[in-house]
């Protein structure tokens, strides 16, 4: 009934037979609140005969200039506070990679936003916060491959290589888990329709968007920031092994040794690099003696 009105959007309250309506539509030019209301009732009592406006409610520039106002703040203080968690669990270059992944997600997912005329509401604040933790959940756990494979690292292998395989030992799960959403968010696309449908397609590229950036954007960056000194994640990383007992000796001026003991080998077995001893990791040792 009242498609000839540019911008309109009518919803169900509760079932349908209740016949309840709310009907959403913009400002035409030349038209105010009441004239605006006037000409909606006139347009459906003429179509469907007599109704009751339960309600009316405007909303003007104000209050939609606080609405994006609190929503860019609510997007901020989200990537503040995953920026200090991330920083104390895995150091500021791990910190620095997610954040940076994280702000391209946010921004691809608002230009789809403006190129689909999606309206701004608390529905597109929900699906971009949503896209933000989805995203920074597959990029923790492929920072975790990365720092493990660091670890377990014996010298041989370069940062680019050990990087690529933490990579790979993420890759299959983060895919899967992408498609599992994925599977699950389409329908959604398919057989909703206003802001249901806004927030399904907003998450489809969210989670395209965030499995790209977190299994190569993310780490690229970690790469190249690992270039300059003083985010060097292998050095970081070198002096989180060192106990309390190590460190007290590096203080003192001793250099730390460490004892393997094997299960059926009679010899003990010590590595040095760059002038101090280091331990090899490895998970099937069933004994490390310091």
């Amino acid at each position: 009934a009242l498609e000839d009105i540019d911008g309109v959007r009518v919803q169900n309250l509760g079932s349908q037979d209740d016949g309840q309506f709310q009907i959403r539509a913009k400002m035409l030019s030349g038209y105010d609140q009441k004239s605006m209301e006037a000409l909606i009732r006139s347009t459906l009592e003429k179509k469907i005969g007599k109704l009751n406006i339960l309600g009316s409610n405007f909303i003007g520039a104000k209050f939609s200039s606080s609405l994006v106002t609190g929503s860019l703040k609510a997007v901020a203080i989200a990537l503040a506070l995953i920026l200090v968690y991330v920083w104390i669990r895995f150091k500021v270059a791990y910190a620095l990679s997610s954040i940076i992944a994280l702000c391209h997600d946010v921004l691809l997912t608002l230009a789809f936003v403006s190129l689909m005329g999606f309206e701004v509401s608390s529905t597109t604040i929900a699906a971009l916060l949503t896209i933000i933790g989805y995203s920074l959940n597959n990029t923790i756990v492929i920072f975790d491959r990365i720092r493990d494979s660091i670890k377990n690292n014996d010298g041989n292998l370069g940062l680019v290589d050990l990087v690529e395989s933490g990579v790979n030992r993420s890759l299959t799960r983060t895919t899967y888990s992408s498609i599992t959403t994925l599977l699950a968010v389409i329908p959604l696309a398919i057989l909703s329709s206003g802001d249901v449908r806004s927030f399904s397609l907003c998450m489809i590229l969210g989670v395209v968007v965030g499995t790209y950036s977190s299994n190569f954007l993310a780490t690229n960056i970690l790469y190249l920031l690992s270039k300059i000194n003083a985010l060097d994640i292998t050095k970081i990383v070198e002096k989180e092994e060192l106990s309390d007992i190590e460190s007290a000796k590096r203080m003192l001026g001793e250099e730390p040794t460490w004892t393997v003991s094997n299960a059926g080998s009679n010899s003990n077995k010590s590595k040095k690099k760059e002038g101090r001893s280091i331990k090899k990791h490895d998970d099937n040792d069933p004994k490390i003696l310091v």
